[in-house]
């Protein structure tokens, strides 16, 4: 049953250059950016705080995708502001610009960076307000429609980017679109947790460490990141190869499934030593749909489970002996779900290139690795409706001889797959809502910032010269973008380009 909803005027309550629909970090750096460039910018965002799953699901890592493997540092321009700011903070894992550190970071510290960031750059910001869908004219994006808590609201906008990560807005405008069924997880932190503890197990029965997964190849890594860098990292994925998981679960102590959870021995492990806590992150549902009843359910369920998965670290597990739960998060993370399908696309391929793959209309660079993040799978360690573990869930990350977990070549990153078809003045800045195959390609954390910072510079020279994002002169947008620092490649990568 259908019902029609009243006619009613709206309020209009600002009219900006862009803006920006989603407050993660993705959203972030597409603001900032736009704002460096020029542009008057409004920033929505549904929860009370910033940096979306990183913060609401307590997801204290920004990926490790900022090196080649001769570590040249690939993360540039805004990204790597925040990055800085957060070091500075003491926010961030000290060394996180070495060979083999991770972005661990403490993720209430990032709330409190990107607020000052956004500040500084004169981005207006809206907490607890909800990007609810598209005004359009004709096939034009002319702002949002906004639920607050005093109502509907609108805001107009040359140039609107979605950044909500599940294509909120894109999804509402009638433009072709991907749907991948992949799934979700709901992290949960523990205090108290003896980190040397863990680390001393593991030194005496460093063969029982998992290899090769997350950019560890061994024990040796883990070592030097807690030892030397300052963070604690154990991999996704780890649990399956941790032999007191395996064992607990071999003799009926616990399980890898509960109800439509499972998944719950892969036990991700991530924090920054010294705040003897960490972000516990092993559970797995597979969303069928972004429906109310699916989604609630999912969460919900998980929510329920973080105690039973809690109970048996402290039980089994070094360094959980007087841990407790001191947080559940507030969202789960859906790895996937909507994507635009864009004028153009970033395929596997690419990225697994043995060559480097150079684009005209590039706005920002990748690493590039020899593997495949399991083909078309939606996630490299899900399982099947069956419940068997993907093999590749468990091998490692590697070229076949273990020899490398990336190339020394990158890939560039294009324009066209942030733009929507056959829809104008709409860019999508989040990296897993990007146009992509498999999906996965740009999602997470450093990868996802990337595109979002092309999109706000490309949505603030759009906006000020007068012409829409697909007429958009990426010239313009590529001078602006280097202007702020980001890589797009060597000295006479630029010059074939006409940019030096």
């Amino acid at each position: 049953m259908n019902i029609m909803e009243t006619a009613r005027e709206i309020e209009v309550l600002d009219s900006v250059d862009v803006l920006v629909a989603g407050g993660g970090v993705a959203g972030c750096t597409a603001a900032i950016s736009a704002a460096d460039a020029g542009a008057k910018v409004l920033l929505v965002e549904r929860n009370g705080c910033l940096g979306g799953v990183l913060t609401s699901n307590i997801i204290p890592n920004l990926l490790n995708n900022h090196v080649s493997a001769d570590f040249e540092q690939l993360l540039s321009g805004v990204p790597r502001r925040i990055i800085e700011r957060l070091t500075a903070m003491g926010g961030c894992v000290r060394d996180w610009d070495k060979p083999q550190a991770k972005l661990v970071i403490d993720e209430q510290k990032l709330k409190i960076v990107l607020i000052d960031m956004l500040q500084e750059a004169g981005v207006t910001v809206f907490t607890h307000v909800l990007a609810a869908s598209p005004i359009m004219e004709g096939q034009t994006v002319k702002g949002l429609f906004l639920e607050t808590k005093v109502g509907r609201r609108a805001v107009l906008a040359k140039v609107t980017v979605d950044c909500t990560g599940e294509a909120d807005i894109a999804a509402q405008t009638g433009c072709p679109m991907r749907v991948t069924k992949g799934t979700a997880s709901l992290a949960f932190k523990m205090s108290g947790f003896d980190g040397e503890d863990f680390y001393q197990y593991f030194r005496e029965h460093p063969d029982e460490f998992p290899k090769n997964h997350d950019g560890i190849r061994g024990f040796e890594d883990f070592e030097t990141n807690w030892k030397e860098y300052g963070d604690f990292y154990f991999p996704h994925r780890g649990g399956r190869k941790f032999p007191l998981v395996q064992e607990a679960i071999i003799r009926g102590e616990y399980s890898k499934t509960r109800g439509k959870l499972f998944g719950l021995d892969m036990m991700c492990l991530i924090g920054l030593k010294g705040l003897n806590d960490l972000s516990v992150n092993t559970m797995l549902w597979r969303l069928p749909s972004l429906a109310p009843l699916d989604y609630s359910e999912a969460e919900l369920e998980s929510q329920k489970a973080c105690y039973y998965i809690a109970d048996f670290l402290v039980r089994t597990v070094p360094g959980f002996r007087n841990a407790h739960i001191s947080q559940i998060s507030q969202d789960m993370g859906v790895r996937v779900s909507r994507a635009i399908e864009g004028e153009k696309t970033l395929w596997i391929e690419d990225v697994t290139s043995a060559a480097p793959v150079y684009l005209d209309d590039v706005i920002g660079v990748r690493c590039a690795k020899p593997w495949s993040d399991d083909g078309a799978k939606d996630h490299p360690f899900d399982e099947d409706d069956k419940g068997s573990v993907q093999e590749v869930s468990v091998n490692g990350e590697t070229t076949a001889d273990g020899a490398r977990f990336l190339y020394e070549h990158t890939v560039d990153i294009a324009y066209g797959i942030l733009l929507p078809r056959g829809v104008e003045n709409l860019l999508v800045g989040s990296g897993k809502t990007a146009s992509c195959q498999p999906q996965t390609t740009m999602r997470c954390g450093t990868n996802s910032m990337k595109p979002a910072q092309g999109a706000g510079v490309a949505a603030a020279i759009a906006a000020s010269t007068g012409v829409t994002t697909h007429e958009v002169d990426v010239r313009l947008v590529q001078k602006e973008l280097l202007r702020q620092g980001v890589y797009l490649g060597e000295g006479e990568r630029l010059r074939q380009l006409g940019l030096s």
